[in-house]
């Protein structure tokens, strides 16, 4: 048998290693975030963090002219969400959908007050909150469908088995979720969750229907002054029937400082990631339960806005904010909270999105 040199064995390492049929690896090409803005000013933008690079462009998409109330992307698009500061009296609203590559601005597209979102093929369901609707949009032609009558207030939106949640009352003066049909694009179903203001929705692995529910201020009928509270709270509802599997009350109210994305859902993990005032809260969608609560570093002065996760390099963001008129930060930390880097983002940071590629 003719052995083979030591050259040969190298070289035939060396071409096994490069190998085309190599998995490709997971990268993030950019951290995407929708800053709110100032509500006077109606300067909302999106800022873009390069993790190769390690550079920032606060201002990849400038001043939209309107207040950033959520952010998706998909491969090649963002989908931007505005509100104005006249908008309860009006209704006005817009989606602005952005090509990734160039950060510009491709459609326009007017809509009433959209507030959160959910792509579901190439349809975007958009919750309409001063309007108590929810509107279909077909992506292909950018037009918007008949709304369907839901609760006041419709914010968070999760699919599960056919039907679309959507969260009623996120200001935290009702207690329900509308459970739509989509076959037949109407609400089958309307649940009492039992809490207060039920606002951010996400469906798991297992197809459950995670609802965080703010909890709600009370105020004195006469003198408007502020006499308590009732707490947040996470509930769990089977995704086909709607069914109660699992709750966990808070001692405290849910969400931060600014009315941003105060849960994420990290799917590969099987977890979920909430705000608690200056606390983030840890569930596993396993075992339906709290796991721990850590108190992240974040600059001094600063509130939590919003709450984000790097999946491929297990990392926490965390969006802050001191006020409303200046530039706010981004934290890059590890799983106890402990921060790894930072960067400056636009006028209150509400929304964070992770953008992934191919290396």
């Amino acid at each position: 048998m003719q052995r083979l040199s030591l050259f040969s064995l190298l070289f035939l390492f060396a071409f096994a290693a490069c190998d085309s049929s190599d998995p490709a690896v997971r990268i993030v090409s950019g951290i995407y975030v929708g800053n709110q803005g100032n509500f006077s000013d109606n300067n909302g933008s999106v800022s873009v963090y390069d993790p190769t690079t390690g550079q920032t462009d606060a201002d990849a998409v400038p001043n939209l002219g309107g207040l950033v109330q959520n952010m998706l992307i998909d491969d090649e698009r963002a989908f931007v969400l505005l509100n104005f500061d006249d908008s309860f009296s009006t209704g006005r609203g817009r989606i602005d959908i952005v090509d990734l590559t160039t950060n510009q601005r491709t459609a326009q597209i007017d809509i009433n007050t959209p507030r959160s979102a959910v792509l579901d093929g190439n349809t975007f369901w958009v919750t309409n909150l001063y309007a108590m609707t929810v509107t279909p949009v077909d992506l292909s032609n950018n037009t918007l469908g008949t709304p369907i009558e839901v609760g006041f207030n419709p914010e968070g939106l999760a699919l599960s088995n056919g039907n679309l949640f959507v969260a009623n009352s996120g200001f935290g003066s009702g207690t329900t979720v509308s459970m739509i049909d989509l076959a037949s694009g109407s609400v089958s179903n309307t649940l009492d969750v039992g809490c207060d203001g039920p606002r951010g929705l996400m469906a798991d692995d297992d197809d459950e229907i995670w609802i965080f529910c703010t909890g709600q201020t009370l105020y004195d009928p006469v003198t408007f002054e502020v006499i308590g509270q009732t707490n947040g709270a996470a509930v769990v509802l089977d995704g086909a029937t709607g069914s109660e599997i699992a709750r966990m009350e808070m001692d405290a109210q849910h969400g931060g400082g600014a009315i941003g994305q105060d849960a994420i859902l990290v799917s590969g993990r099987n977890e979920v990631w909430a705000v608690k005032g200056a606390e983030l809260l840890r569930y596993d969608t396993r075992t339906n339960g709290l796991v721990e609560s850590i108190t992240p570093r974040i600059p001094a002065g600063h509130f939590i806005g919003a709450v984000g996760y790097n999946d491929v390099n297990d990392q926490l963001l965390i969006g802050s904010l001191a006020d409303y008129a200046s530039a706010g930060t981004v934290t890059i930390a590890d799983r106890t909270g402990e921060e790894i880097e930072s960067f400056t983002a636009g006028i209150a940071p509400s929304t964070l999105v992770v953008r992934e590629g191919l290396e």
